[in-house]
């Protein structure tokens, strides 16, 4: 089986529930973000169960270039090369979005044994996640 997500919104990373005892702005960020992922992988799966074997995820997080960007072509791709390393942080992108497909793509993301990951920018005003789920047998 294999299945293809494209949730709309620009992509929240992991971050830590508690500060000061209150939940912080950047965590209800990603829960709000997990909610998206979790309606379009409900919709995708149907009535299907979630896998219980080895899964590959591949999944390309597109930011949304900011307006202060350059506009002209040449300006924009090096701007964009030069703040792709800045946050958010690829692993952390990756750990909510995986975490929002357990009990629906797959039981758990330990299952999750192979896969690239990729953070590049988009100059759609909205950003996209796209993710390529493949839930076959992986090994």
């Amino acid at each position: 089986m294999s299945i293809s997500l494209e949730i709309p919104g620009t992509p929240a990373p992991w971050t830590a529930q508690m500060r000061n005892a209150e939940r912080s702005l950047s965590f209800q960020r990603m829960q709000a973000w997990q909610e998206q992922i979790r309606a379009h992988a409900r919709q995708k799966m149907g009535r299907r169960a979630p896998t219980a074997g080895a899964v590959r995820l591949d999944v390309v997080f597109y930011l949304p270039t900011p307006g202060r960007a350059p506009t002209g072509a040449e300006k924009r791709r090096q701007w964009q090369r030069q703040h792709i390393l800045r946050p958010p942080d690829l692993d952390n992108m990756r750990k909510a979005f995986s975490d929002a497909l357990q009990g629906i793509v797959y039981l758990d993301d330990g299952q999750v044994v192979a896969g690239e990951t990729v953070k590049t920018y988009i100059d759609e005003p909205e950003g996209l996640t796209v993710a390529w789920v493949l839930t076959e047998e992986y090994m």
